[in-house]
């Protein structure tokens, strides 16, 4: 409609910075994560090797390491690894000690790799911005506008977008420094 091209080019501030809590799970990661952070606990992101998965993974790095978290990532190569997370890499964390795993860009098909993280004691943070098709992975926490009883209004964020709700959660206007990350993603993908 005419008023739909109008808000999607002209939208004002409010609607374009909508709180993150809107997200469904948001909150119980941003604590998650929080917890984690004054624990020491170890994190993994795991992206995604297309644009859109390395500004994501680059967005979360940026945004925790100050806050203190002991938080590394993996980038996974196209051929050798495949796409998304596999239970092999929730295995090679959980040698490493990782407590938390957070995938940006994927994830939302991990239904195996999600037992695997529950047998091996890692809570998995997923954040994935693609639609939700069967059954959902059983994670601590899921942050998909597209799942079901989601109130956020803009379902169409990138996965850098959808990452930067979490850093907005975190770190309020100081988020917006990482604009620039989720510009470029929204351009590539």
């Amino acid at each position: 409609t005419h008023e739909d091209i109008n808000d999607y080019l002209f939208s004002s501030y409010e609607q374009a910075v909508a709180n993150p809590a809107l997200l469904k799970d948001a909150e119980r990661a941003i604590d998650r994560i929080e917890r984690a952070i004054t624990q020491k606990e170890k994190m993994l992101v795991f992206g995604d090797y297309d644009v859109d998965g390395i500004t994501s993974s680059a967005l979360i790095i940026t945004c925790l390491s100050p806050l203190g978290a002991d938080i590394n990532f993996f980038l996974p190569h196209r051929v050798r690894d495949g796409y998304g997370l596999s239970t092999t890499a929730v295995k090679r964390a959980a040698t490493h000690q990782y407590k938390i795993i957070i995938t940006v860009d994927n994830g939302i098909t991990a239904v195996e790799p999600a037992q695997e993280a529950l047998r091996q004691g890692i809570d998995l943070i997923i954040t994935d911005h693609h639609q939700p098709h069967g059954s959902l992975p059983e994670a601590y926490a899921i942050v998909n506008p597209h799942q079901e009883n989601c109130a956020y209004p803009f379902k169409e964020l990138s996965a850098c977008g959808l990452a930067f709700k979490l850093a907005q959660a975190l770190l309020g206007k100081g988020a917006y420094v990482l604009l620039d990350l989720v510009a470029l993603s929204c351009v590539c993908d």
